[in-house]
């Protein structure tokens, strides 16, 4: 009898992040539907979810997990590596459910508004040490004596020093204690003791409306927006126990000055 040999091929990697937190979703309980009919991942914990031997045409893949909104995705594999095709999901938790404990939000609409991200304030993970451009190493100091620090998620922000607006980046993998290889490079202006947070994910459709949700698990939630409409940046700083519900989102906000453009990255996907 020949031998029978069987071909494997993972064809996408959907990584669920939860947009209140930056985080992996620990969630297991996700149904995913491709162009309308059910389709069968397995889960390979972190959050990362895998096809094998699905095909790889362009598809819109709706996803639906227990205690989240559900959201659609489009797949366009022209725009993935080959080799390792993966996305990232950000699912907003849903007001409904309290497995993970209340969240609180604001809401609108704003014509021609692309993306919408944040930093927590009064949650910095640690700070700006130095950075090498030729090796592309971030290192960075927490604020505990002796306990090392693991940029361990994606997306982060470096807060400038007036902690007024902020530059966003990605790290690629972990490079020893304290640092990390980066994936897109931050700015050279950037100086020792600037405070990096855990960047956090708005979700914003086609015709401008959008929702932002937090955690409310603190007496003081103060946040620092970013959002893009058409090709300016602006900035607001948001405390969700002052300012919730439908908004007006550039009511106080501020545009980003010309002459000092921060790097774009990890923009929420538009629905």
């Amino acid at each position: 009898m020949g031998d029978c040999i069987i071909r494997v091929r993972m064809d996408l990697l959907l990584r669920l992040i939860d947009t209140t937190t930056g985080i992996s979703v620990d969630e297991v309980n996700v149904q995913f539907t491709r162009d309308g009919e059910e389709i069968k991942a397995i889960y390979k914990g972190d959050g990362n979810f895998i096809f094998i031997n699905s095909g790889r045409d362009n598809c819109l893949m709706h996803v639906r997990a227990f205690g989240y909104e559900e959201t659609d995705i489009y797949v366009d594999y022209e725009q993935l590596n080959e080799n390792s095709p993966e996305l990232n999901v950000f699912l907003i938790p849903s007001e409904s459910t309290v497995r993970r404990g209340p969240v609180i939000g604001i809401s609108g609409s704003l014509p021609s508004l692309k993306s919408v991200d944040a930093i927590n304030l009064m949650r910095p993970l640690c700070s700006f040490a130095e950075y090498n451009q030729k090796k592309k190493i971030l290192t960075v100091f927490g604020y505990v004596a002796g306990k090392t620090v693991k940029l361990d998620d994606t997306y982060y922000g470096i807060a400038k020093t007036d902690e007024k607006s902020y530059e966003s980046f990605e790290v690629a993998n972990q490079s020893g204690d304290n640092k990390a290889v980066l994936k897109n490079p931050v700015s050279e202006g950037t100086k020792p003791n600037q405070k990096i947070f855990r960047l956090l994910f708005g979700y914003v459709r086609d015709d401008g409306s959008f929702i932002f949700r937090v955690r409310d698990d603190s007496s003081d939630l103060k946040y620092l927006l970013r959002f893009k409409v058409g090709e300016d940046i602006y900035f607001r700083v948001i405390d969700f126990h002052e300012c919730y519900g439908e908004i007006d989102l550039m009511e106080n906000a501020e545009k980003l000055k010309e002459e000092d453009p921060p790097e774009e990255v990890g923009e929420a996907e538009k629905k």
